[in-house]
């Protein structure tokens, strides 16, 4: 039964880590100074898929915290620095994608792509110091 929950949380990881990069990878393109039409239209391929993929992520935390607690306490004590960038990455992406749609003026919602840029960067490098 150990081995099926050790499968279960890399499945469930793995597809996180792929699904995820792809959200990160559109956001960090919103750094290359395209036109706003062209940003619309890289968050709207995201758009169908951006929420689902923290599911996976929840599901992941949830087998790690409930078949692993050992190893859920000295993952988050040992690499605390990198889980709390990560995280914090993962919220700003989330809030900046959510958000940026909302303002009317060009100046805001360029202040909500960097939001994203930003979150996207400390995202991708807490999951790769992790």
């Amino acid at each position: 039964m150990e081995l099926a929950w050790y499968a279960l949380l890399g499945l469930f990881f793995a597809t996180y880590l792929v699904l995820g990069g792809y959200d990160y990878g559109v956001g960090l393109l919103l750094a290359r100074g395209a036109t706003p039409e062209a940003r619309r239209a890289a968050l709207n391929a995201v758009g169908p898929f951006f929420l689902g993929n923290e599911v996976w992520l929840v599901a992941a935390v949830g087998i790690l915290f409930g078949a692993f607690p050992t190893l859920e306490g000295e993952l988050l004590s040992g690499c605390y620095p990198a889980v709390l960038g990560a995280l914090a990455g993962v919220v700003l992406v989330t809030a900046g994608v959510q958000l940026r749609s909302r303002p009317r003026s060009a100046a805001a919602r360029a202040g909500w792509d960097r939001v994203v840029v930003a979150g996207s960067v400390l995202a991708a490098l807490g999951w790769g110091a992790l």
